[in-house]
């Protein structure tokens, strides 16, 4: 009997490890998307040193949900939207973003839905004119109507700190170095701006590598349409920004007889009539049809 206890308390006590271990994902999720505004005090909070983690490679990541919505992050070297920023600050301080960096808001950080992690993003207070330089390294806002959010400061830094909120305009400048932090006013961090060595190229070419397929939600009440694939991600770069107007694009990396392919595809559609919209507006600009292929 006293045998049989035991096997039973070990048993339960195995279910439960695996199911924290299944639920890790969701629960980072759920912490992400309980972020609220909130008005820290003044007090001084002790910055973590400098050196904190940082990624080891790019993070276009999986498409995801909160609260009903699906968000689908990809790459866009041409955003520039206008919307409402908010800030985020103490509830959040210490913890891990979504790309692994330890958040610290006392530098110049921001997190968005859908950039590439981690990137430089451009936040202009429309209010008042102030221009920042961030470094977006998590999710957020889940706050219907708003872009971005800001490190706290950031949001100082922009004018937005007391207010709470502001109209700002955000533009993608490019992606972030992988060899440093943000600082408490640069979002470059401790390297100067002129020391910055990496190549824009080979960062772009990283951003497809190794997981970018499984990181494409693919199911059979989506609809993509496959506008290309390529050797080359460079051709495939240049195709993704010529018809960027025509809805969501991905570029997911696959692999044939050893060679990269870069396959450009537009997606996901939910319905027919978005498919059909799509292929109009394709066709009225000229896109060859005949190149195009469906995915069910």
């Amino acid at each position: 009997m006293f045998g049989l206890v035991k096997y039973v308390r070990v048993s339960s006590a195995f279910l439960i490890c695996c199911f924290l271990l299944t639920s890790c994902s969701e629960v980072e999720l759920l912490v992400h998307a309980t972020k609220q505004l909130s008005r820290d005090t003044e007090e001084e909070i002790k910055n973590h040193n400098q050196g904190s983690p940082v990624p080891s490679g790019y993070k276009v990541g999986r498409a995801y949900n909160i609260a009903g919505i699906w968000y689908y992050p990809y790459h866009d070297p041409k955003y520039d939207k206008i919307g409402i920023a908010s800030w985020y600050g103490e509830q959040f301080h210490g913890r891990l973003t979504a790309n692994g960096e330890v958040f610290d808001m006392n530098t110049v950080t921001a997190a968005h839905k859908t950039f590439a992690l981690p990137s430089i993003a451009r936040v202009t207070n429309l209010d008042n004119g102030r221009s920042l330089l961030v470094r977006v390294n998590d999710r957020g806002p889940f706050v219907e109507g708003r872009i971005i959010d800001l490190s706290r400061r950031s949001a100082q830094l922009l004018g937005i700190y007391q207010k709470g909120t502001e109209r700002v305009r955000v533009e993608f400048v490019e992606l972030a170095s992988l060899k440093n932090v943000a600082s408490n006013d640069s979002a470059y961090g401790l390297d100067s701006i002129e020391g910055k060595v990496f190549q824009q190229e080979k960062v772009e070419e990283a951003l497809y590598q190794e997981d970018s397929l499984s990181d494409s939600i693919i199911t059979d009440k989506m609809t993509y349409i496959q506008l290309g694939a390529f050797t080359s991600i460079k051709n495939a770069i240049r195709l993704k920004d010529k018809v960027s107007n025509f809805g969501p694009i991905q570029i997911i990396k696959s692999i044939n007889n050893n060679n990269n392919i870069f396959k450009v595809r537009i997606g996901p559609l939910s319905s027919g009539a978005e498919v059909e919209k799509v292929l109009k507006n394709l066709s009225d600009s000229g896109f060859p049809l005949s190149n195009l292929i469906i995915l069910k």
